[in-house]
């Protein structure tokens, strides 16, 4: 991952990379990870923080779910997910939206969870352009 343009979640093609946020702003550190429970733990270490980020990270986690575990696996995991931070609202939103895919496959999982990075992605960037015009 080419740190001078990193998302602060994203997807590499087999597993979610995240920056950690315990690490800045002394330290730019990009975690890789490969499973639920790793993503958990980073969700719980406040390793992600921030609404959207969370959103993103909980869609990507479905994913990853869908397309690493056997399909009996997929809706604990997807609990897991939903409660590692009970009080983050986007979290358990997306995490929802993109659990709503499942039925279609892994691929439109995915699919999904690159729509809400995308949606955030284009909000923060809006909410940027507005606040700069007030500015």
């Amino acid at each position: 991952m080419d740190t001078s343009t990193t998302d602060t979640v994203g997807w590499d093609g087999q597993a979610i990379e995240l920056i950690d946020q315990t690490r800045l702003p002394g330290e730019l550190v990009v975690l890789r990870v490969t499973d639920v429970e790793e993503l958990v733990a980073a969700i719980q270490r406040l390793s992600v923080r921030g609404a959207p980020a969370l959103g993103v990270a909980g869609a990507y986690g479905v994913a990853l779910a869908a397309a690493t575990l056997p399909p009996a696996d997929v809706a604990p995991a997807v609990a897991q997910i939903r409660a590692a931070r009970p009080t983050a609202v986007n979290l358990a939103a997306m995490t929802d939206r993109a659990a709503s895919r499942l039925g279609e496959g892994p691929e439109a999982v995915l699919r999904e969870a690159h729509a809400i990075r995308d949606e955030e992605i284009a909000a923060s960037v809006a909410m940027g352009d507005r606040g700069a015009d007030l500015v």
